[in-house]
């Protein structure tokens, strides 16, 4: 049995969508407490038969795409950083375990997403691509798209 995990790191909370490549099923997409992403991941994949794709922002040149300045573009700047240093270290304890982790720049959305944040059009493409009509939040859909886009899937 082959998994393809996509995680969309954050600072207390990450996105991760489980897909299985032999029965073609969503074995899991939801936000996970960091303290216990392993140990859900462990819940449905061993490291032997899976591969995780993680959105790696830390890859772009530069981090922080706002136009504010002053409190609310340091404010925004410290998050993004320990976002990034969330996901180094998920990385680094997941690698760990044995699990095989590629990084992934973060994908452009195009239409998808505006300022951040998926749109109507964005949100319902995931649903009529994933079939999953569960309520989920934008890292959730970032860790589905990830997938998506690693399986080569049909993009209307």
């Amino acid at each position: 049995m082959t998994h393809i995990i996509g995680i969309d790191p954050d600072l207390d909370r990450s996105g991760v969508a489980i897909w299985n490549a032999d029965t073609k099923v969503w074995e899991l997409a939801k936000a996970i407490s960091n303290e216990n992403l392993i140990d859900e991941i462990l819940a449905v994949s061993r490291p032997s038969c899976s591969v995780i794709l993680m959105e790696a922002g830390w890859l772009n040149k530069k981090a922080n795409f706002r136009k504010t300045t002053g409190r609310v573009s340091q404010a925004i700047s410290k998050k993004v950083g320990q976002n990034h240093a969330s996901g180094q270290i998920l990385m680094k304890m997941l690698q760990k375990e044995g699990f095989e982790v590629q990084e992934i720049k973060p994908l452009v959305k195009g239409i998808l997403k505006k300022d951040g944040k998926w749109t109507h059009s964005g949100k319902k493409f995931i649903v009529e691509n994933t079939g999953i009509t569960s309520k989920m939040n934008d890292e959730v859909r970032d860790a589905l798209f990830i997938v998506m886009i690693s399986n080569k899937r049909p993009l209307y």
